[in-house]
């Protein structure tokens, strides 16, 4: 599994779970790592 293949199950993990966290820290901390991952993915993508 490639870095680029890992972050995207990450990223679509955390799609799937974000909305479903309880607490309002909880659900910013996970929409900002999620943020955070897809610009790192986009990065990537944009590298090959």
């Amino acid at each position: 599994m490639t870095e680029i293949e890992r972050l995207e199950a990450t990223v679509k993990r955390l799609r799937r779970t974000a909305p479903t966290v309880e607490g309002v820290a909880q659900q910013k901390a996970a929409r900002m790592t999620l943020e955070r991952l897809e610009r790192q993915l986009e990065e990537l993508r944009k590298e090959q």
